[in-house]
């Protein structure tokens, strides 16, 4: 079964899994019983055992007189209740979620109890159907195992499930039923005891033990409708063979007859126990237990295997998406597997036997347990040993283990953030509740910089795992963290973590003065040992054993004599005695062994010397020599036996016939060839060796390997091997490149390119034309090959920017000016923009890069000019950019100011006067508004996102930023100056412009304090209060800053309260500008105007009035850097890297916060920003001005973000000069809000924000003249066409209707004769415009009365007897009629004085009773006879589009019979906007952005859909439905902002079908004919 929690078989040996099963030492109070009596167990359904997995319900259920825990406990000890200590650790029930339920059966009682075997069973049922536990998820199979009576009561729970379809859901769910001594046809015992009960003074009857007796009335009827649905049900019957002693008689109490049903399917076995015991055992070894288990487990196992096959394609998809949200590209299985097979059989085992590591494995969940540190010397082993631990845990105890083993200097091995993604994405594999946390963040677009371990820990751990409510820790184990490139960081995450308990971490590595101190700063106890050699001896003897073992050597006394001499020398490095082992296998003589013993030296780096001298004397195979230790040295990750064939065949032209034969004579003892193939230095000190020699002639030089591994990799990225050729916009084929047998390299050289380019030395000319070659041949085959098989694009990233610094190093030595240079440039902004713009589609649709992602490109780029111009498919024309947009969205409120922004983890929010408008984060489209009820002038998300603040004058509202529901609202005294969350979200601050501080709890609203700051001014005036302008939070909200007019700025200790000083600036400035080397004076009376704390540093950057731009260091409250720069807003970015200033004309400046170097320029002209703020991953900011919000994306910080700060930097490097950019002005952008087509669509009418009507040529895709304008500060909202007639109407947000007849002239200018202009009251809001077939009428619709007027002015009729959201059209048979469709009726309407004709009821939908659905939209499909219908509904505030389809004859049926609907429920989750319609198909943009079409002939048939191509999604517009229609040519014409933009031939060339009766396993795709 492929399962997303199944981890490989670890196991050495071919034991069973059960005899390698251990219970965990216990602490001393987990083996007390409950005050020395029996426990009997609590009554009810007790979960015994949460797994992180659950795929399997096993649920215990006792017999008559028996307990939840008594029954199946063989003494009141804990560790003897087997069903919750022994088989929670037993891997086989891995996925097992374990239940016991109670029930009263204590037929000893003095209560009066009527209960009966119906009455148990029904208890059962509703236990297990309101279970919260057995909800998630709801549909894993149920086993019962249950003893005696229990047995009855299971059966007896099926039945009832099956009787009632409230229950349905349970009954499916139970799969197996395990009988132990079940008395199905009754006990004779049963009636003796009813018998003694009768006769007792004080007891009573049972009913329960009458329905035990033999072929009881219930019996028979439990049995005869049992036996009807058993058929289907697994069943295990175990039968006593041992009497029970009761009363002084031994009795059996159930025989073989009654406790096997005798069914066809049944199995059943014998068990050498009594009554009692059957189902209580000493020990995991007693043999009774051994029997009772295998079978369970193996029925278990039969399950999971058919779970696993239904669930097979969702855990697979859910994997993909994990794999992508992640990044992951390695994993570290295969480091495990192959560190386990180096481990000699019983070594390693001294450290389960350590009290401290049993202490950390084994203690309940705290504190004070929760770290331990193994340190142990190079080449000693200790990663071997951190494979044991994990095999140890997750094998033997049955525990969730992530891991990782760090490698120095490898690309993927070395870096901390790669470490951090792999631990969630085992973590996921293995928890569902971690998968589902880490999927939610992911739809909803939470973003991290896969580069960055504190972004990557606050966003997927802090902030999503770490808050999770799990039943049992998390094991990790980190090997070799000092070879991690940030040791130190990785634990300073787990200081800030303090809900971090949940996780058991286990990390080695060498001695570290540097990971000591870091241990220390946890506070809390971390459980280390030192592995002493004294430790490792013993496994290193038994391994020296072992290998002497298979030495071809006779003799007893010799073997003894090389193990002693071997261990002798060791000094307790295992890498040494391998190396020895290895020399000794190559000898054949006992005088060769015997001089390999004397001459062995004891030094590893002599040894390595005297094995590089040996190797270099065979100087035939010299050159295959060098360029495997070169590749082995230098490769950023071990490569393959055969990756490195076909890379040998590139680099030194050669091929080898056995590869792996020659490495291991040539090489073998400093190279060798691992259990998987790969090819592997022997240890990492060989590596550091072979870099650091120097007499050598096979001495590795890192630049020149670089060099080669370099050249290698491009030269097969440009060949032809990498080579798809593509023609008229489609691909030839669709088969695999990782598939096809030339292309085994593409893997490596795909991902390993941006890494060699990012240290090749500029000195090498070749480089550019290799790369040059790259970018002019294969580049979109490699983008193409990153996103289908590594998932991530970050690879893009990373090449644009090794190729920016390459550049950048080049022109130090050579002067940047050629063809070559210029392409690779380009190529550095367009890699990063193809990530920003169309990553998620790539990621989706990797095809997409060759045909459908260059036309949407701008003009100048350099992937339009070169493979935009050359695609015959997809054309885009009307995009008037000729380089990428820093700009991404603008959104207007005109004519109401802008006042604040705030970025959250999924959304932000906009401050418009008195109302908050929330958009989602990823496409700018609204979300939702809230009212204040003031002004806005500050917001603030919290950490998680979940949280928005808003802040006027009097009130402060906190609000939930997903359902938009109100939390808390705080008055306060005075205007609030900053607001802040702190201590992990718990707290709010408000800074008060009456000098006060203000916190509340945000755990019920309250507030905690309200502390005055005080300050030390020495000139303030006694009794004068002093109000400050601007206060400004710290990161923490520890820290505040405030500001008085005319005064420095003070630093204030919010949790000491206490004055930590001013911030002073240098008044004597030494200009920074372009004039330089003279000095000026500032005015010391000028007002700070703007503040901002750095995120990670203890910086603050201020701005003045007088135009000076200053950095302080909070800590020693010194100026660190002062230069003249204008601005009135600042921002600074999540990773503290980058200063947003914004300027009063409206321009954007980028610094680098800590030296205010310039880094980019945003130049407009326009108004004063009054707000900045960036999003969440630091790769978008916000600002608003005026009465707009812009949404900037510039590459600088995109590239930024990714800047590896913590790799290599080369002195060769230096900095471009700082880009500015122009951007259209926001007043400039009028944005397009109506659109008609205009006959086969060569013309499109448009109307925009500003009350105009245009006319557009579609086939230039150019404004051609307005034609007329409403009135100013009204946006036209609908526009409606007669062709024949020549009658366009269109109206505003004023309800104002303007009816013209166009007339064209000879200049091919149309002319406007006004027929009609009209406004309707206040009240209506205009939703549709329908003119007649004729063009002699036109219907008005608004709510809540439609009108028909003629088109020369005269009212023509009016209905107002209507429920809300009814959509017209004309009816599609009779010109005179039209029809107006709701959820629930259609009705029917004569054109002449809108005469009601019949009302129709709707056949039942979905949407039917729902009370926010409504009609959308309807298209009317001539060809296929059909109407399709978009109902939109609102579901947790999110959209929800239906599409429900109705042919035009049944608009003619009887008035009586209900319109006949039919619902497209397959697409349900899948429609965002209907477009409309060609042939028999109609046309949809789905959720994904891609246009779609569906063939309404077939698709009943087919249930499928065809995915054409994608629209970018910063085209969709930020409130509203898209302005999207498709023309006769089946051109798309869509309005983005103030452009027109048309997409032909998007339905000709390759498609995807979608199918949506199977589960996505992969892509089928279709070609339509241009």
């Amino acid at each position: 079964m492929d399962k997303l929690a199944r981890s490989p078989r670890r196991n050495p040996s071919n034991a069973s899994s059960f005899s390698r099963f251990r219970l965990p030492l216990r602490s001393h109070t987990e083996i007390l019983t409950e005050e020395g009596s029996e426990v009997k167990g609590n009554l009810g359904l007790n979960l015994l055992h949460q797994p992180s997995e659950t795929l399997i319900e096993l649920i215990f259920v006792h017999g008559l007189g028996g307990g939840s825990r008594k029954t199946w406990s063989f003494s009141n000890l804990l560790d003897h209740f087997w069903p919750q200590t022994w088989l929670p650790h037993d891997k086989d029930f891995r996925n097992v979620r374990i239940n016991s339920y109670g029930y009263d059966s204590d037929w000893t009682s003095t209560k009066d109890d009527i209960s009966n075997v119906s009455d148990f069973a029904s208890g059962l049922l509703n236990a297990l159907f309101y279970s919260p536990t057995l909800r998630k998820p709801m549909d894993t199979p149920i086993v019962f195992f249950a003893h005696s009576m229990g047995g009855l009561v299971v059966k007896k729970t099926l039945l009832l499930a099956q009787q009632d379809q409230t229950y349905a859901s349970i009954a499916s769910r139970i799969r197996t039923m395990v009988f132990l001594a079940t008395p199905h046809r009754g006990a004779d015992s049963a009636p003796k005891i009813n018998n003694l009960l009768s006769i007792s003074f004080a007891h009573s009857k049972k009913a329960y033990i009458d329905d035990l007796t033999r072929n009881s009335g219930a019996l028979q009827t439990i049995n005869d409708e049992f036996r009807h649905i058993a058929d289907r049900l697994n069943l295990f019957s175990f039968y006593e063979t041992l009497k029970t002693n009761v009363g002084g008689t031994n009795i059996l109490i159930v025989d073989r007859g009654s406790a096997i049903l005798d069914y066809k399917h049944e199995r059943h076995m014998p068990v050498q126990a009594n009554h009692r015991g059957i189902c209580k055992f000493e020990s995991i070894t007693d043999p009774n237990y051994i029997i009772v288990r295998n079978v369970l487990a193996a029925m278990i196992h039969d399950l999971e295997k058919d779970f696993g096959e239904i669930k097979h394609d969702q855990w697979r998809e859910q994997r993909g998406k994990l794999k992508m949200y992640l990044g992951m590209i390695e994993t570290p299985e295969d480091d495990l597997e192959s560190l386990q097979d180096c481990r000699s059989y019983g070594s390693c085992e001294w450290i389960a036997s350590d009290p401290s590591f049993q202490c950390w494995r084994d203690e309940t969940l705290s504190e004070n347990a929760q770290y331990f540190w193994l340190t142990a010397k190079p080449a000693t082993g200790k990663s071997v040993l951190a494979s044991y631990v994990v095999g140890h845990l997750e094998d033997d105890l049955n525990q969730d283990v992530s891991y990782f083993f760090f490698t120095r200097g490898h690309r993927f091995k070395s870096w901390l953030s790669v470490c951090l993604r792999s631990l969630a994405y085992q973590m996921a594999l293995k928890s569902s509740e971690v998968r589902d946390i880490i999927l939610n963040l992911q739809d909803e677009d939470i973003s991290f910089d896969k580069e960055d371990p504190r972004s990557i820990w606050r966003k997927l751990f802090v902030q999503g795992i770490l808050r999770g409510a799990f039943q049992r820790p998390f094991y990790w184990v980190i090997d070799a963290l000092d070879e991690c490139n940030e040791p130190t960081v990785f634990i300073n995450l787990l200081t800030k973590a303090s809900s971090a308990t949940m996780l058991r971490i286990f990390v080695t590595s060498r001695s570290s003065g540097e990971i000591s101190a870091g241990f220390n700063t946890l506070n809390v106890d971390v459980k280390s040992i030192d592995m002493t050699i004294d430790r490792t001896l013993s496994d290193i003897e038994s391994y020296v054993i072992v290998q002497v073992a298979k030495l071809r050597i006779e003799g007893k006394a010799i073997r003894q004599e090389i193990i002693e001499r071997i261990m002798e020398k060791s000094a307790g490095c295992f890498l040494w005695v391998k190396l020895v082992l290895e020399k000794l296998q190559r000898v054949h003589t006992a005088r060769a062994i015997q001089k390999v013993l004397d001459e062995i030296p004891a030094d590893m780096d002599q040894l390595y010397k005297n094995t590089l001298q040996h190797m270099s004397e065979n100087r035939e195979e010299h050159d295959f020599i060098k360029a495997i230790l070169t590749w082995a040295v230098c490769s950023t990750r071990p490569l393959t036996v055969d990756e490195l064939r076909e890379a040998l065949k590139l680099d030194i032209e050669d091929d080898m016939t056995d590869l792996k034969h020659s490495i291991a004579v040539c090489c073998g003892q400093l190279v060798y060839v691992d259990c998987l193939d790969r090819v592997q230095l022997v240890h990492e000190t060989a590596r550091k060796f072979l870099l650091a020699v120097s007499e050598s002639d096979l001495a590795v030089s890192r630049a020149e390997g670089n060099r080669r591994l370099l050249s290698t990799c491009l030269k097969f990225l440009s060949g032809p091997e990498m080579d798809r050729r593509h023609r008229m916009g489609r691909t030839i084929s669709n088969s695999k490149i990782s598939k096809q047998p030339h292309r085994i390299l593409a893997l490596y050289a795909s991902s390993a390119l941006p890494e060699h380019l990012k240290i090749a030395s500029a000195a090498h000319e070749p480089i550019l034309g290799e790369l040059a070659k790259f970018l002019r041949s294969n580049v979109l085959t490699w983008v193409e090959f990153v996103a289908s098989k590594l998932k991530s694009l970050h690879h893009l990233m990373r090449l644009a920017r090794s190729m920016k610094g390459f550049l950048e190093r080049r022109a130090k030595y050579v002067p940047p000016f050629s063809e070559d240079v210029d392409l690779v440039q380009a190529w550095t902004i367009d890699l990063i923009r193809l990530v920003t713009k169309f990553g998620r589609t790539i990621l989706e649709s990797p095809l997409a890069i060759y045909s459908q992602v260059p036309p949407f490109c701008p003009r100048g780029t350099a992937i339009y000019r070169q493979f935009g111009l050359q695609n015959r498919g997809l054309e885009v024309s009307g995009l008037l950019s000729s380089d990428w947009d820093d700009r991404i969205s603008c959104l207007a409120f005109r004519p109401d100011k802008t006042l604040a922004v705030a970025c959250g983890e999924a959304y932000f929010a906009v401050g418009v006067l008195n109302t908050i408008v929330m958009y989602y984060k990823m496409s700018c489209q609204e979300h939702i508004k809230l009212g204040h009820g003031e002004d806005v002038h500050l917001l603030c998300f919290n950490t998680t996102g979940e949280i928005l603040a808003s802040s006027g004058v009097r009130i402060i509202r906190l609000f939930n930023a997903v359902t938009g529901d109100q939390m808390y609202s705080f008055s306060i005294t005075a205007e609030a100056l900053a607001i802040s969350f702190a201590q992990e979200d718990q707290v709010f601050f408000a800074a008060l412009r009456s000098n006060h501080v203000v916190s509340y709890s945000l755990a019920d609203g309250n507030e905690i304090d309200k502390c005055l700051w005080q300050d030390d001014w020495e000139d303030e005036h006694v009794g004068e209060q002093i109000l400050p302008t601007i206060a400004a939070f710290n990161q923490d909200g520890s820290v505040l800053a405030i500001v008085y007019r005319g005064r420095s700025i003070s630093l204030w200790d919010i949790e000491e309260r206490y004055a930590m000083g001013r911030l002073v600036r240098n008044l004597a400035l030494e200009s920074s500008g372009s004039g330089g080397g003279y000095r000026r004076q500032v005015s010391a009376n000028a007002s700070c105007e703007a503040v901002v704390f750095n995120t990670s540093m203890h910086l603050l950057a201020a701005v003045y009035q007088d135009s000076e731009l200053c950095v302080f260091d909070t800590e020693t409250r010194e100026l660190e850097k002062q230069i003249d720069a204008e601005a009135t807003a600042l921002a600074c970015s999540p990773d503290g890297h980058t200063l947003a200033c914004g300027e009063l004309n409206g321009s954007v400046q980028l610094r680098n916060f800590a030296t205010l170097e310039l880094l980019h320029k945003i130049s407009t002209w326009d108004d004063a920003i009054t707000s900045l703020a960036f999003s969440t991953d630091g790769l978008r900011f916000l600002d608003v001005r005026g009465s707009f919000c812009n949404v900037w994306e510039p590459a600088i910080l995109i590239s930024s973000s990714n800047d590896d700060a913590r790799s290599e930097v080369y002195s060769e490097a230096i900095h471009d000069a700082a880009k500015t950019v122009e951007s259209k002005d926001s007043e400039e952008i009028i944005k397009i809000t109506a659109l008609a087509i205009m006959g086969k669509g060569d013309y499109v009418f448009v109307g925009n924000e500003e009350g105009a009507v245009l006319f557009y040529d579609v086939v230039k895709a150019q404004k051609k003249h307005i034609l007329y304008s409403h009135a100013p500060f009204t946006s036209i909202t609908l526009l409606e066409w007669h062709q024949e007639q020549s009658i366009l109407i269109s109206s505003d947000t004023s309800s104002r209707f303007i009816v013209s007849k166009l007339v064209a002239d000879s200049s091919d200018k149309w002319s406007c004769q006004p027929l009609f202009d009209h406004r309707l009251g206040d009240s209506k809001v205009l939703k549709q415009l329908i003119l007649a077939p004729q063009a002699d009428r036109f219907l008005v619709s608004s709510w809540p009365l439609e009108m028909v007027w003629s088109t020369t002015g005269q009212e023509g009729g009016s209905y107002n007897e209507w429920e809300q959201g009814n959509y017209w059209i004309n009816h599609p048979r009779k010109p005179s009629s039209l029809v107006a469709v709701s959820k629930s009726i259609t009705t029917f309407f004569e054109w002449q004085g809108l005469k009601r004709t019949m009302i129709r009821t709707n056949s039942k939908t979905s949407s039917a009773d729902d009370s926010t659905a409504g009609v959308k939209r309807i298209i009317v499909c001539p060809r296929a006879q059909h109407l399709v219908i978009a109902m939109e509904s609102t579901e947790r505030r999110k959209r929800i589009t239906r599409l429900i389809v109705t042919r035009f004859a049944s608009l003619d049926a009887p008035h009586e019979s209900p319109l006949a609907l039919e619902e497209l429920s397959e697409l349900e989750g899948r429609v965002e906007y209907l477009v409309g319609a060609f042939d028999t198909k109609i046309v949809f943009l789905d959720r994904n952005l891609w246009i779609c079409s569906l063939d309404l002939m077939t698709f009943k048939k087919n249930k499928s859909y065809i995915r054409h191509f994608f629209i970018p999604l910063e085209w969709i517009s930020s409130s509203g439905d898209p302005l999207l229609l498709i023309n006769a040519n089946k051109d798309l014409i869509f309005a983005k902002n103030d452009e027109i933009t048309v997409i032909k031939k998007g339905f000709s060339g390759i498609a995807e079908v979608v199918a949506l009766d199977k589960p996505r396993t992969g892509k089928e795709f279709h070609t339509d004919k241009p």
